[in-house]
């Protein structure tokens, strides 16, 4: 007996593959071994040459710069367990300078980790390519895992990362994007894709900073462009502590984050600041764009966006964006151009929970703005369905709306409610426009626009919210502190104090269970109005 064990786990062990370490230095030689730092080789030749199996790692000095493109196809294959692995050695960060081409390739292949490099072109306005690209185009709708990227900087490229499938529902697993520096790419930072709606899993994208992402000018054959992040054609995603700002500035129907053709997305702890477009459309701060469905926008800070902090928007003709959530944000300043709202909802937008946020949103340079708008221009067949807008703060300036819904949207519109909102308007009489109709106090949106009622009660008020300082939330710029947004907290004299509507007993609908800054829910034995809770 003891002998047989014996021989077993000797077997056993003889079944092992072991792995293999290359080296890469400017000093090395490609016909060297790569497998020492002592013999390394100096180009990416044999890495493209070379198949690589799971657990092998591709080291690059550190402090040192490469040329060209690292490619990879799939007789590439690393596992989640024992991923390739592509790092440096001596140091901390290398660099690839790749030209015309991608830093790194990888087509029909997986189990690839990527760390501590920098990614660029020297050659930005004639590169048409992406910076590190995962593409996966085999035809027997399969799914390639395993793909983390870590601590990477990416600039000059169409789009700086790039991950999607192109055939059927071929596409990628366990997708993690940490720690990275996305900027002053063409298209977006980040972009996820695939040729059928919800086809990438577990996709996770944390503590990254997109930014100077500026869009190309507006053709149809090219498309929106000026993102931060994009998440396309994702099921179950989580993006969060991400910073974007200042995208852009060139393109059309750009926005900092967002996602669509997708479901199970959970935006959250996000700042996005500063989006711009250069043309009639977008701009925004966080969206949930066509066909998304069962995701939440919870406990972001947008400002200073040239379209809306958050947008829900529908243009294709179907049933397919619902049951979605935004919840505990706060938004300063957005829709600074195009007449777009803080708060903005587009399309047939079904099935929405939009409470507790905190809007505050002055004077925008031009145009008719409020802080809640909803329209259905070029689309007015398209109306919502079961939108609540509950338990939120509207603060607006100058001759801003607070809320303002078009005559097409309500000519069809399903169970669209305002309830238990606080609006205040800190330099003009109340503004609520509704249809073809302006109503100028809440008593007469009550009366006239049905809203603001529950049953024959009437619920939410006019007044001051008793903000910290409206207005005066600035730049946080590092989502691991937006817990020091304290303009937006309530003083402690605040009338939205325990006057929020119990969501759960009412309707019950999920409220979370902290607020902006993670006070338990509820505190007092009633919710508060807004984002804050006391």
């Amino acid at each position: 007996m003891c002998a047989l064990s014996r021989r077993a786990f000797m077997e056993a062990l003889e079944d092992r593959t072991l792995f293999t370490t290359y080296y890469i230095s400017p000093t090395g030689s490609d016909a060297s071994s790569g497998t020492s730092t002592g013999a390394p080789w100096k180009t990416f030749a044999n890495v493209n040459a070379h198949s690589f199996a799971a657990g092998d790692q591709i080291l690059l000095q550190a402090g040192a710069t490469f040329t060209g493109k690292m490619a990879f196809a799939s007789d590439d294959k690393g596992t989640s367990a024992a991923p390739i692995k592509i790092a440096v050695y001596d140091g901390k960060r290398a660099s690839i300078n790749a030209g015309t081409s991608s830093a790194i390739y990888a087509q029909n292949s997986a189990g690839i980790s990527i760390a501590n490099l920098t990614c660029y072109t020297s050659t930005p306005s004639s590169n048409q390519t992406d910076g590190i690209s995962f593409y996966n185009n085999l035809t027997n709708n399969s799914k390639l895992s395993t793909i983390h990227i870590d601590n990477c900087e990416v600039y000059g490229f169409q789009y700086g990362i790039a991950i999607g499938g192109g055939a059927g529902t071929s596409g990628f697993n366990d997708v993690r994007i940490t720690n990275c520096a996305l900027h002053d790419n063409h298209k977006s930072g980040l972009f996820t894709y695939a040729a059928a709606r919800n086809v990438n899993t577990n996709i996770y994208v944390g503590h990254v900073r997109a930014y100077n992402n500026m869009g190309l000018a507006y053709d149809s054959s090219i498309g929106v462009t000026g993102h931060g992040i994009t998440l396309g054609s994702v099921s179950g995603a989580t993006i969060e502590r991400c910073i974007a700002h200042d995208n852009g500035a060139i393109g059309d129907g750009g926005a900092g984050i967002w996602t669509y053709d997708s479901t199970n997305v959970l935006i959250q702890y996000c700042e996005s600041y500063k989006n711009h477009t250069a043309f009639a459309h977008d701009g925004d701060g966080i969206d949930l764009d066509r066909n998304v469905s069962n995701s939440t926008i919870q406990y972001c800070y947008t400002h200073d966006n040239d379209g809306a902090g958050y947008i829900l928007s529908q243009h294709d003709n179907n049933f397919d964006h619902k049951n979605n959530v935004v919840r505990y944000n706060i938004s300063q300043n957005d829709g600074r151009k195009n007449g777009y709202g803080a708060i903005h909802i587009w399309g047939r937008v079904r099935y929405a929970e939009i409470f507790n946020n905190t809007v505050y949103m002055n004077q925008a340079p031009s145009g008719t703005h409020a802080a809640v708008r909803i329209h259905n221009l070029s689309i007015e067949s398209q109306c919502v369905d079961n939108v609540h807008v509950r338990n939120n703060i509207f603060v607006t300036a100058g001759n801003t709306a607070l809320v303002s819904v078009t005559a097409s949207q309500l000519a069809g519109a399903i169970d669209l409610k305002f309830q238990g909102n606080t609006y205040y308007s800190q330099t003009r009489s109340q503004k609520f426009i509704w249809g073809d109709s302006t109503y100028t106090s809440i008593k007469q949106f009550r009366a006239s626009a049905g809203q603001e009622m529950i049953k024959a009660n009437g619920v939410g008020f006019y007044g001051d919210p008793l903000l910290v300082s409206a207005g005066g939330g600035g730049t946080i710029g590092n989502a691991d502190n937006l817990a020091s947004l304290n303009a937006y907290r309530l003083q402690s004299t605040s009338p939205c104090i325990n006057k929020g509507l119990d969501l759960e007993r009412i309707w019950l609908i999920n409220p979370g269970t902290h607020d902006f800054w993670n006070t338990a829910l509820p505190q007092g034995g009633a919710y508060d109005v807004g984002a804050c809770e006391v």
